[in-house]
């Protein structure tokens, strides 16, 4: 019969050494690779020319949809469900009242939580639509992939005519009236 004794007795600073080369090669791939996806995906003259797959990919990569908003859609309704069921078995269970409160008001104190957390997101998607609308001056686009971005600053036309100067702001006796109302 084999002698297994020395596989037992294997030191483990010799295991854990190996362990750390194996560790250092990973970091030094994902290093790597990291550049490869930065050079192709992440810069802003490729994002446009991909279709299919790749477009999915440089989609991901560039946090142009999020999947947080998903993912606490469902926490929300798993946290809901868990709160009624566990006060309607207090109800039965332990005391009435407190199984009732619970019923009632941990689904209002949940849902209250929850729509903070979306607020975030829902001013992120504000703030991103009102970019859209000011750079391209197109209309308001719901749910929709955004297929082109029109550049910041768009190119001038090469004999730009004389630049008209600006309207001085009329006085009134309030103040100054950005409406130019009156």
């Amino acid at each position: 019969m084999a002698d297994l004794s020395t596989l037992y007795n294997m030191n483990s600073a010799y295991l854990s050494s190996g362990l750390s080369t194996w560790y250092v090669i990973g970091g030094v791939l994902a290093l790597l690779g990291a550049i490869v996806v930065s050079i192709v995906f992440i810069r802003s003259e490729n994002r446009m020319r991909y279709t299919g797959w790749m477009k999915r990919i440089a989609t991901h990569v560039n946090f142009e949809r999020y999947i947080i908003p998903l993912i606490l859609k469902f926490l929300y309704v798993l946290s809901v469900l868990f709160a009624v069921i566990n006060g309607i078995i207090t109800m039965v269970s332990g005391s009435f009242w407190t199984g009732l409160l619970m019923t009632l008001l941990a689904p209002i104190v949940i849902r209250m939580v929850y729509e903070l957390i979306m607020m975030m997101f829902s001013i992120h998607n504000g703030i991103m639509e009102t970019n859209r609308l000011l750079r391209g001056g197109a209309q308001p686009v719901r749910n929709a992939p955004q297929q082109y971005q029109r550049p910041m600053h768009p190119q001038q036309p090469e004999a730009a005519p004389e630049p008209m100067r600006p309207e001085q702001p009329r006085r009134y006796p309030g103040g100054y009236d950005p409406m130019h109302r009156g």
